[in-house]
């Protein structure tokens, strides 16, 4: 987290947003705000860390798997929620850490998987 100045930190949340996944897959929860400071971002199901968001003053908080109760929560202590799904949460740092295991160990075979959709299917005898 951190603090930006309102007008900045608006076009980074937009621009982050547009960059890792389309409009569809983006939820918003809270209140509509114009005056964002400070921004908390956590990659995965970061929804149970929002009482120390808020502790930390927030006004902001990007994540993923928000559930109903979480997006009340968010709306009650004007904090805007921003749901980008559990893989697009992620996706930043796996190239990172792709070349993180790469150069500790060089002999190996590292691949990443870009597909977010799982297909989930019945076995039938």
């Amino acid at each position: 987290y951190g603090g930006f100045p309102s007008g900045a930190l608006r076009l980074l949340i937009v621009l982050l947003a547009e960059e890792i996944v389309t409009r569809e897959y983006i939820r918003y929860y809270g209140k509509k705000r114009s005056d964002i400071r400070k921004v908390a971002v956590l990659g995965g199901s970061g929804a149970s860390e929002i009482s120390l968001v808020l502790e930390r003053g927030c006004d902001v908080f990007i994540t993923s798997d928000v559930k109903y109760h979480d997006g009340q929560m968010a709306y009650e202590n004007d904090l805007t929620l921003i749901d980008i799904g559990h893989f697009y949460s992620e996706f930043p740092v796996l190239s990172q850490l792709e070349n993180t295991i790469k150069e500790k160990y060089w002999d190996l075979n590292v691949e990443i998987f870009l597909d977010p959709v799982f297909v989930i299917g019945t076995l039938i005898k």
